[in-house]
Formats: structure tokens, sequence, C-alpha cells
């Protein structure tokens, strides 16, 4: 009985199969193959600790920054062999309550207060309620404690951004399980292409959350599902603006349609996803027909239209860059940063943190281990490889 339960799992995880590759599975069909019941549960216990690490990201082996304060700290169920009792998740703070702790001085930080009221303005105090609605915020909310209990989340206003946007209208069944939404995993959303685990959204918000000011311009390179465009758009409300630039046109138009049900406020009525290559430096909302605190456009980052843009205090770039691209790093302003994953392509990289000081000289950091689908050059096709 045992032995056909190991074929069962061998056979017909389709979840595990894809995410591992054919390289994990070998050793368990093997063991089938022999009959040994002790050799197949072994090779089964491998499948299921190589999932768990696929799933996880570390800090960079031997990086300076790896234990940092300022980096997120992975869960302590991954850093130590034992793991203590889990602490209860803090109260949850209504969206209108939750701003940053006060600064030296015991003044809050200027604007801050006012971004997290314009975000409760536009999407009241975030609570669950009843039907499916409440059971779906009540999912989000579950997924944002288990972020804070994890010490991925510690900042209020990265915590109300997140619990504001509903992860699974960002999920589309066709590619993944509506149920899988509130889980700490990257999901398919099609065309090759991935949303994030939360736990990578939880820690790029957090790196980037000191310069996602109300008021700041910022850019979401790769904008996929249109998930973190949307709660870095939060955070800049109600006067910055936030551009989102993804290179598959249908995904561009699914994601306005994901960020219009989740998030309506954030987009004009009526708003569509336009050209970036058309933009010519038109301000974030043009291609919806009006001002908007978030914009979706398909195209490519690292084509010429890029230049013309205003400089973005913040950006956060959601694939893998075989280098640091000198655009990406002349469209930061002064003092602004840049979140990036940087290494080769279908490989490990390293998210890396870039800043540009007021006078201009630029320095980074590597903070993690990542993987991320390839951020691809005009020249390049979609899975970046050159074109013949």
């Amino acid at each position: 009985m045992h032995t056909a339960r190991a074929a069962r799992f061998v056979r017909t995880d389709n979840r595990l199969a894809p995410r591992l590759g054919a390289r994990y599975m070998i050793p368990a069909q093997a063991a089938l193959a022999t009959g040994r019941r002790a050799a197949i549960a072994a090779a089964a216990a491998v499948c299921c600790a190589v999932a768990a690490l696929h799933s996880r990201s570390y800090p960079a082996a031997g990086s300076p920054h790896s234990r940092s304060p300022q980096l997120q700290q992975l869960p302590q169920q991954h850093q130590q062999p034992h793991r203590p009792a889990a602490r209860p998740a803090p109260p949850r703070r209504p969206l209108a309550d939750a701003a940053p702790p006060a600064a030296a001085g015991g003044a809050a930080p200027a604007g801050a207060a006012g971004g997290m009221q314009g975000v409760a303005r536009l999407f009241g105090s975030g609570r669950a309620g009843g039907g499916q609605a409440g059971a779906a915020r009540a999912g989000q909310d579950r997924l944002v404690d288990y972020l804070i209990t994890s010490e991925l989340v510690k900042t209020p206003r990265v915590e109300a951004a997140l619990r504001a946007v509903d992860r699974k209208k960002f999920v589309d069944p066709a590619h993944a399980p509506p149920a899988e939404s509130y889980q700490d995993t990257p999901l398919p959303i099609g065309y090759a292409q991935t949303i994030s685990a939360p736990h990578m959204h939880a820690i790029c918000l957090e790196l980037l959350e000191g310069h996602l000011k109300p008021g700041a311009r910022a850019l979401d390179v790769g904008s996929g599902s249109g998930y973190l465009a949307a709660a870095m758009a939060l955070m800049v409300a109600p006067d910055g603006r936030v551009l989102g630039v993804e290179k598959v046109p249908e995904l561009a138009v699914r994601s306005v349609e994901s960020i219009q049900a989740a998030a309506p406020g954030l987009l004009p009525p009526g708003a569509r996803a336009g050209d970036a290559a058309a933009r010519l430096g038109a301000p974030a909302g043009a291609a919806g027909g009006g001002a908007a605190v978030l914009e979706i456009v398909h195209g490519n980052a690292l084509a010429d239209w890029l230049e013309r843009e205003p400089p973005f205090d913040a950006i956060h770039v959601g694939a893998a860059a075989d280098e640091l691209h000198a655009l990406l790093v002349r469209a930061l302003a002064p003092g602004g940063r840049m979140v990036i994953p940087v290494g080769p392509r279908y490989a490990s990289q390293v998210l890396t943190v870039v800043d540009k000081a007021a006078d201009g000289s630029v320095s980074s950091r590597e903070m993690m281990h990542v993987g991320y689908v390839p951020l691809t050059r005009p020249s390049e096709m979609e899975d970046g490889w050159r074109r013949a």
C-alpha cells in the first residue's frame, strides 16, 4: 500500500513537477522501479525538501548585508533548526490609523500620515465584511498577518498597502487555482510570467518604503499582474505617480482590469493600458484619459522612451537583469533608490539595492539570492534569446 501511495505522489503531483523539473523527479522514479519501499519514501522526502527550498529566497552567502537590520529577515523557521513558539500576530489597525511611528523629537515624518489618510479615503478601513468579499478580505488579512509574524512586514505603511490590495483578484483562474491566492508562493499568470510570492513583495516594498512617500514618482519594471504597482501607488497616494511597464500587451490589459476590480480609486474611469513608445514623456494617467495615481503601459523598459521620462524616486524591477543597466540608473532621481535582481538568466540572481546620492554618485549592495524571469532588451525575444 505504501508503494502505491508513493507511486501516486511521483506520477500525479502536477504542481510539484513543473516547479522542480525532471531532474528532481528521476531519483523517485528510479526508486519506484526497484520496488523498495524505503527508497521510495526517501525519494519523496527529498522532493518535498527541495520544493520547500525552491519556494523561499535566502540572503546572499557571505554578503555583508545578509543580516543587515535594513533587510527584512526571513521567517525564523528557515533560519534555525528548531522554531520557537510563534508569537501571536499583532493587532490589526484600520488604514486610517496606520501612520508611521514618530520620528526623532516625537514628530511623524512630513506627509506620511496624510498619505495613509489618502489611502483610507480611497478604500475605507479595509476590514472584512460579509459574503464573498468578506471572505476574500479575511484571506488577505491572514496573509498579511503571516508576513508580520514572519518579520517581513515591519512598517505600518507597507502593512496598510498590502492589506488594501486583494491578491486573489490578480490571480487568473485559468493558470492557477484561486485557493492558492493567499499562499506564500509565486503563481503563474500566463505568457511564461508569474506573480511573485508575497514575501518577495513585502521585502521589496520594505526596501523602498522610505522612497515611496506621498507625492513621489515610482516605476515598476515588469509590472506583470499589476499587484505590486497597485501597492506602490497606494503608498505614494494621493499626489504621487506610479508607472507600471509590462512587455506582454495581454498582461498589461489584464492587469488594468485586476486593478480596477481590487483598487478602482487608483485608475480613472475607462482607464486602459497604453503604449509606452507613444508616451513622449506624458504624465502618468494620460493613457487613461486624465491624471491618476497609477498608469500601466505595455512596452520595453530598456527602450529609448524611458530617456524622455522625468526621473523616479523609487524603481522596482521585477525581472532578472544580466547587468546593471545604465539606462535604469539614469532614470533614478538624486536621492532615489532602485531594487533590482542582477545575475544570469534562468539561474540564481542577487537582489541588489542601488542608491543614488544627492550629488549623483551611485552605490549598490547585495541583499539576498532570488530567482526571476529574464529582463529582455528590445532586440531580444520573450525568452531572452537574441532575434536571428
